[in-house]
């Protein structure tokens, strides 16, 4: 293979990929001991024989002009034209079709499911069911660890709102419980 004034063997795998016409992967780079310098755009090849500089060239810009949000707001504020766009995903119902157990099942109980969620939890029962510990039975080991103030804020306004619409209730668990976030 020769690229630009670089020649030298090497192993390739052929695949059909329509963005690049080659991919040096990690096992070329360690090989040839080449050094991308991408503020040059270039790469180094620092051989002792023959070392060389090879330019890689690249297809349209690859900067995006953004702005940050103090720039929009200075722009508004000095009354500059000001145009906003963003992107909305079509649905167009072309997801997966539903697979035939599942539709069944939802036929089947459809006099049990109401289209909606219900406003409040169910009354409450003569049995107060909760979690009963073996006598010296330990916690799961797993470590604390504190969760960034915006994630907990938006946590706790969550929770407040499911426990006020009635859809949530305290638990009775005597250890905390895990929150996926």
């Amino acid at each position: 293979m020769w690229e630009g004034t670089w020649e030298g063997k090497i192993d390739f795998m052929v695949a059909p990929v329509d963005d690049f016409k080659i991919i040096l992967g990690m096992d070329f780079l360690r090989k040839v001991k080449v050094m991308p310098l991408p503020f040059l755009r270039s790469m180094v090849s620092p051989e002792e024989e023959m070392p060389c500089v090879v330019s890689i060239v690249t297809e349209g810009s690859s900067e995006i002009p953004l702005l940050s949000a103090m720039q929009v707001k200075k722009g508004l504020k000095n009354k500059q034209v000001t145009y906003m766009a963003t992107r909305k995903e079509k649905e167009d119902g072309s997801g997966k079709p539903m697979p035939k157990v599942i539709k069944g099942v939802l036929e089947e109980f459809n006099d049990m499911m109401s289209p909606k969620l219900p406003k409040r939890l169910p009354p409450r029962r003569k049995e107060n069911h909760k979690i009963e510990l073996e006598p010296g039975a330990k916690p799961p080991a797993m470590g604390l660890y504190k969760m960034a103030l915006p994630k907990l804020k938006e946590l706790k306004r969550q929770l407040k709102k499911l426990l006020d619409a009635g859809f949530i209730q305290p638990s009775k668990a005597p250890y905390g419980a895990v929150v996926l976030f």
